[in-house]
């Protein structure tokens, strides 16, 4: 897993933050939840990585993901469509 060997690499015992860019992931839970991920991308080896979901998302770790806490409010940015919501 790619946090844990982050973790040791660093010495650490957790991080506040980590950003994946993993197209992520996102369409493996999508197809775990039983609906559709429409990645958009015009590259042909890009296709590929995203059609590549031959891994499951644990049940604890699906558990978590659809009950992360919302964000509210985008501040300054909370005008745009795509993070207010109002698409």
């Amino acid at each position: 897993m790619v946090l844990n060997e982050t973790l040791e690499k660093m010495g650490l015992d957790y991080l506040d933050l980590m950003i994946i860019h993993s197209p992520q992931l996102c369409v493996r839970y999508t197809v775990q939840l039983g609906t559709v991920s429409l990645p958009k991308t015009a590259n042909k080896d890009h296709m590929k990585t995203n059609a590549d979901v031959d891994f499951e998302i644990s049940a604890e770790d699906m558990e978590i993901l659809k009950n992360f806490k919302k964000i509210e409010n985008y501040g300054a940015n909370s005008e745009f469509p795509v993070y207010g919501g109002k698409l």
